[in-house]
């Protein structure tokens, strides 16, 4: 009930943001921190990954653009900046695994993939997190390939 209460007036919507293209760009002008958006309920991004050693991504098409999500989990770490850098950098890990081609392609030079997927990486941000009960850290990530 207390937090209901501090989350009411601290203007953070209690209901979990969920990722949807169409909300990105709100969702990136408003980029909460880690530990000031407190979620009361695990959001549906966060159900897609069951293991830390699972890489997931997905793409979803609005206005034209192309986004590519990428969720990283972490689990067992209980320093608070460690969890949430290493949810951070497993969400990119999945958006380089969405971005890299499965076969190598007739063409391009050797190295150019990871270049390409170094360049996009870049542009990528970190949308949103989720701090479970178990200490578990989920981090979303968008890039715009």
């Amino acid at each position: 009930m207390l937090i209901a209460l501090l989350l009411l007036q601290s203007g953070v919507p209690a209901s979990a943001w969920e990722a949807k293209a169409k909300n990105v760009e709100a969702r990136l002008q408003s980029h909460p921190h880690p530990m000031t958006a407190p979620q009361l309920r695990k959001p549906g991004w966060a159900r897609k990954i069951q293991r830390a050693d699972k890489r997931v991504h997905w793409t979803q098409r609005y206005d034209g653009k192309l986004y590519l999500f990428g969720v990283g989990l972490v689990q067992g770490v209980d320093n608070a900046e460690l969890r949430i850098t290493a949810a951070e950098d497993r969400a990119r890990a999945s958006l380089a695994d969405g971005l890299a081609s499965p076969a190598p392609t007739p063409g391009p030079r050797p190295g150019e993939t990871e270049k390409r997927v170094e360049r996009v990486l870049l542009g990528s941000q970190i949308l949103d997190w989720y701090l479970d009960g178990e200490g578990n850290m989920y981090a979303l990530a968008v890039v715009r390939p």
